[in-house]
């Protein structure tokens, strides 16, 4: 009756979320205003991401997904275009998606409209690849998909998972460069919220079989003070202060919180980053945050990425508890040059794979292998998250 009743509500609220565009005036005036702050499509550009969605399901919980996709491809040049249609553009809320139209974008009124620019446009739709009037002209085109689970069959591409939204949005990941040169004050680090209430539900565990995130660092607290290795845990509310150069460092949000502008250099000063699962799923915008700046992540959902994530050469994986404690012993007496090797293969994973060039290029070499499918929740289950 219970999981009943849970989907239940997950459907309720999907279907709310889907339809409200069309019942409430608040969206209404949200899309005229919308409206009038779009701009022609420049005459210089020379890309364009163009949505082509009839609904608004693409958003995800706040607009997160949404505004992951979006931002991705504008960071990577592309002037965003949006065919007219109210029920995906309203959005009266300052939620994360709404961020997205603060960028300069463009509206036209149908498919049509964008004959001139097709061979310079990448097309995102909701609808099938194989109906669509431009899947041959475009210069790449693909059906975003809501299934969950990875990717199952060959036409189908991962998108990857960001880092948090407002991390491109003040443009802090501009400065990898400088991060990734920090002295690592730290051997092991934790940032982030902790509260019983949100990470002790047992999604993580029951649905993905995963250590959940307060007894992941229980365990951790455990293994530190077997291998008498200092723990520091500051309380000092929004006045974060580093402090003396302790050998692990955890940042509980509700004690002592980082300023945003402070989060990644702060990951990149620890060699090793406790990448815990978030509250309804394993995956967690900072173990992408600790890549980026060359933190080795140590997590037990390496194959929620795409490609996997390798125990050895850009990550630390484990199995279990057993597992989380022997290897948080081993990454406490790894060598100096042993772990400048992983450092390395961390920073040339998100390279490669999770920036913004690297995705959409990702992308595009997919496009050309006649993947027709972008698969946005990949690392998601049945009951595991939101869809």
């Amino acid at each position: 009756m219970r999981i009943l009743l849970k989907r239940l509500g997950r459907w309720l609220d999907k279907t709310w979320r889907t339809h409200r565009p069309v019942l409430l005036p608040t969206f209404y005036r949200a899309y005229r205003d919308l409206k009038q702050r779009a701009v022609p499509i420049p005459k210089g550009a020379q890309l364009l991401i163009v949505f082509d969605l009839r609904n608004n399901r693409v958003d995800g919980p706040q607009g997160r997904r949404f505004y992951n996709l979006a931002t991705m491809w504008i960071k990577a040049g592309y002037h965003p275009v949006f065919i007219d249609r109210q029920r995906f553009l309203a959005n009266p809320r300052a939620n994360f998606k709404a961020r997205v139209f603060k960028h300069h974008f463009s509206l036209i009124n149908d498919l049509s409209d964008l004959a001139p620019y097709i061979k310079q446009s990448v097309v995102l739709t909701d609808q099938s690849v194989a109906a669509h009037p431009f899947r041959q002209q475009a210069l790449a085109i693909m059906e975003i998909s809501l299934a969950v689970g990875p990717p199952q069959q060959g036409d189908e591409h991962a998108w990857p998972f960001p880092m948090f939204p407002i991390i491109y949005d003040e443009h802090l990941d501009d400065s990898l460069d400088s991060a990734r040169a920090n002295d690592r004050l730290w051997t092991f680090f934790f940032g982030g919220r902790s509260s019983g209430h949100s990470y002790d539900k047992g999604w993580v565990s029951s649905i993905y079989s995963k250590v959940p995130r307060n007894r992941y660092l229980a365990l951790v607290e455990y293994a530190l003070e077997q291998e008498h290795i200092p723990l520091t845990q500051p309380k000092g509310g929004d006045n974060w202060q580093a402090p003396p150069q302790p050998n692990a460092l955890f940042i509980r949000n509700e004690q002592c919180k980082i300023p945003l502008t402070q989060w990644l250099p702060t990951i990149a000063s620890a060699r090793f980053f406790l990448a815990c699962p978030g509250v309804r799923y394993p995956m967690s915008h900072n173990a992408i945050e600790a890549l980026a700046v060359g933190t080795v992540p140590i997590l037990e959902y390496p194959e929620d990425f795409f490609p996997t994530l390798e125990d050895g050469k850009n990550c630390l994986t484990f199995s279990g508890e057993q597992g989380l404690l022997t290897t948080i012993q081993r990454a406490a007496h790894m060598t100096h040059d042993e772990w400048l090797s992983l450092s390395a293969g961390a920073q040339a994973y998100y390279d490669s794979y999770l920036a913004p060039k690297a995705a959409t290029q990702g992308f595009l070499s997919a496009a050309k292998e006649g993947k027709t499918v972008l698969r946005l929740v990949p690392y998601l289950k049945e009951g595991g998250g939101l869809v």
